[in-house]
């Protein structure tokens, strides 16, 4: 979703109109920070179903092909994971807590971000061992995550190409935290419903600490197609073109 701060900074250089009530913001304003940010959450009910100028996909419901996230393990689990044709839920509603921004003295910024409720559907497979129980198991998945708060941490750096001035980023680090979390897997022992029932039920029994074991998986994962994303993006303009004065 950081990709986001960087539309508006896009207009100036693809020549677009600013939706009306929507801030512009500038690098010289001393109050970045919450320009940005009041730009972004109003821009994220506009771009919902994507801008094919930009290139942005469309955020509500969002698609993701194919994640993967490795050998998670903590204290009782333990688990590899694949999930495949992901539609997330809920990230237009996020509201803008925080944002400091730094392009004088360095090339960095940080945002808190906070979701009333982010819900992922898709597909899934498991293979490791959760609590007591060993995985090895595929199919359907809906996992609704309440009062999620994100920390995202970013640090950039310049570089000239053909004269001009370009920035990329070097580093992004998510932080995840959240209130509560439901979970639905179809199949999580094959063959056997009500031993999959009573997995599952051991799952949200036990979700927040389940969670906050493997989350530094996904936090992995998102930060690095968040970095991925915006470097690709960034590479096509001048840092001129991306923050005006």
């Amino acid at each position: 979703m950081m990709v986001i701060i960087l539309f508006f900074c896009f207009t100036f250089a693809m020549g677009m109109n600013v939706p009306e009530g929507i801030p512009i913001c500038h690098k010289s304003d001393p109050n970045l920070g919450d320009c940005m940010a009041k730009s972004i959450e109003t821009s994220l009910k506009f771009l919902a179903q994507g801008n094919k100028e930009l290139g942005l996909p469309v955020l509500e419901p969002m698609f993701v092909k194919d994640m993967e996230i490795g050998g998670s393990t903590g204290k009782s689990v333990s688990l590899q994971q694949k999930y495949h044709n992901v539609k997330v839920h809920g990230m237009t509603n996020s509201k803008i807590k925080v944002l400091n921004i730094d392009l004088e003295k360095g090339c960095s910024w940080r945002m808190n971000i906070s979701s009333p409720t982010i819900r992922l559907e898709g597909e899934y497979e498991m293979q490791g061992q959760v609590l007591v129980f060993p995985m090895n198991a595929k199919g359907k998945c809906n996992v609704t995550q309440y009062n999620l708060h994100n920390v995202h941490t970013v640090t950039c750096e310049r570089y000239t190409k053909k004269g001009q001035t370009y920035m990329r980023l070097t580093n992004y680090t998510l932080d995840m935290k959240l209130e509560d979390i439901h979970y639905e897997f179809t199949d999580l022992f094959p063959g056997n419903q009500q031993i999959s029932d009573e997995i599952l039920k051991t799952l949200n029994d036990n979700g927040l600490a389940i969670f906050n074991e493997i989350k530094a998986g996904f936090e992995s994962v998102f930060g690095y197609m968040e970095m991925q994303t915006h470097n690709n993006i960034m590479s096509k303009f001048t840092e001129d073109q991306l923050f005006p004065q």
